[in-house]
């Protein structure tokens, strides 16, 4: 009977331990299925839904995907480009500045920052660094016509605001030879 009743305990604690098993398996569904998860994504996975997220203009979606990004490598350069296009559209010109020079610490190439590098000049207000922004024969060649036209029309813009209005447009119509349709050159010119 001792046997039987050693047989038994076994039993009871092979069922119990099956029964804790199943439940820790269960609790561990139950949190994958309600997001308690630990998160998998990788950086490349968040600045792909970050950059998706800004190309449809969700502004906070991109926010979160980035920071997200940046958590798991804070020098990221493509997640810096990102923050940096993100602080512009938020019209925090100086922290995206400060981002753009971060990303271009970390490999970013100069010439693919210049068009953001200028509006970001602009909106803080910069006019003198924006004026003297250089447009090497790199950046020339690289550059769309539509961004270089966009950039050597905020330098335009920058120069009327200094009251230089003969250089204004000068360089108004140098942006209209890239591209005619660039609004800020258009406006400019009307000034």
């Amino acid at each position: 009977m001792s046997e039987n009743k050693g047989e038994k305990l076994n039993r009871k604690t092979d069922i119990g331990s099956l029964r804790i098993g199943r439940n820790l398996t269960a609790a561990a569904l139950l949190l994958l299925a309600t997001g308690c998860q630990m998160n998998t994504s990788s950086t490349s996975e968040y600045l792909q839904q970050a950059q998706k997220a800004l190309d449809a203009g969700n502004y906070p979606e991109a926010l979160i995907a980035t920071k997200n990004a940046l958590q798991q490598a804070p020098d990221n350069p493509d997640g810096r480009l990102i923050l940096g296009e993100l602080y512009l559209e938020a019209g925090q010109p100086e922290a995206a500045l400060a981002e753009l020079q971060r990303a271009e610490n970390n490999g970013i190439d100069t010439v693919r920052l210049l068009p953001l590098r200028a509006r970001g000049l602009f909106d803080s207000g910069d006019y003198d660094r924006l004026i003297g922004l250089p447009l090497t024969e790199d950046a020339i060649a690289m550059l769309e016509a539509e961004d270089l036209a966009r950039i050597i029309a905020l330098q335009g813009y920058a120069q009327l605001l200094r009251k230089n209005g003969t250089a204004a447009r000068t360089t108004f119509e140098k942006a209209l030879a890239l591209a005619p349709k660039t609004e800020i050159a258009v406006l400019g010119m009307v000034r």
